[in-house]
C-alpha cells in the first residue's frame, strides 16, 4: 500500500515528514506521495507560489528513497479536490491517505465524500488519547463507522487510527517569521532552510 500525505506545504517542514515517517512505519506502507495541491478548496490560507513550494519540496524528500511526489493537483488550474485526483489513480484501495484527526472529521464536507470514504482507506493521526472510535465516528456517516478501527492489523476496515508523538510545526509560523526574520532553523529540514536563508537573508 502507498500513503498518500496531500497539503500546501507552503513551505514543506519536518511536522509533515515525521508524519509521513511514522505512518509508513507503523502501517508498514511501501511509499509515501507527497501531494502539493494548486489552490486548496477548505482553506483560506496565503500560500507561496507553486514552483516555489515544489523546490522546496524536492528538496525535503530527496534523501529518502520511500518519498516521492505527485504534481497532478499542481498541473491541474483551479482549487484543488481530493477525489478529482482519487479517480485518476488506477486502483484506489492500494492507497491510504495520511491526515490528522481534525481534518478528517470534517471529511463530510469535501467534495464527493461519500466516494472518498467508500474507495480509499485512511490513516487518521493524532496525538496518545485524544481520539477515540466515538469521537470520530460521531462526525461520519452512520454506514462508515464500522470500517473504522485503532486495530492497526485489521486489514479488512478502512480507516486505521493511529497515535503519534506531537510535533506542533506551524507553516503559518514559519512564513511569519520570514517576514519577521524570526528563527525557524529545525523547524524544516537543512536543504530547505539554506534554501530559505539564501532567498530570504535569515540567519537562523
Amino acid at each position: 500500500m502507498i500513503g498518500i500525505l496531500g497539503g500546501v506545504f507552503s513551505p514543506i517542514h519536518n511536522g509533515h515528514l515525521f508524519l509521513a515517517e511514522y505512518v509508513m512505519h507503523t502501517l508498514r506502507l511501501e511509499k509515501v506521495m507527497f501531494l502539493p495541491s494548486n489552490k486548496p478548496a477548505h482553506k483560506e490560507v496565503d500560500v507561496m507560489d507553486s514552483i516555489e513550494r515544489l523546490h522546496m519540496l524536492h528538496l525535503a524528500v530527496e534523501d529518502n528513497p520511500r518519498f516521492f511526489i505527485s504534481t497532478m493537483e499542481i498541473e491541474r488550474s483551479g482549487y484543488s479536490y481530493t477525489a478529482d485526483t482519487i479517480r485518476n489513480l488506477e486502483n484506489p484501495r492500494n492507497y491510504c491517505f495520511i491526515t490528522g484527526a481534525d481534518i478528517f472529521s470534517t471529511i463530510t464536507n469535501w467534495q464527493d465524500s461519500e466516494y472518498l470514504l467508500r474507495n480509499l482507506r485512511f490513516a487518521v493521526a493524532s496525538r496518545p488519547g485524544s481520539i477515540s472510535l466515538d469521537s470520530i465516528a460521531e462526525h461520519l456517516p452512520p454506514w462508515y463507522r464500522s470500517h473504522i478501527t485503532s486495530d492497526l492489523e485489521d486489514t479488512a476496515k478502512s480507516c486505521y487510527l493511529i497515535p503519534m508523538p506531537e510535533l506542533e510545526i506551524s507553516s503559518t509560523y514559519i512564513r511569519n517569521a520570514l517576514l519577521e526574520n524570526r528563527p525557524l532553523r529545525y523547524l524544516v529540514p537543512d536543504p530547505v532552510f539554506f534554501y530559505l536563508s539564501e532567498k530570504y537573508g535569515i540567519v537562523s
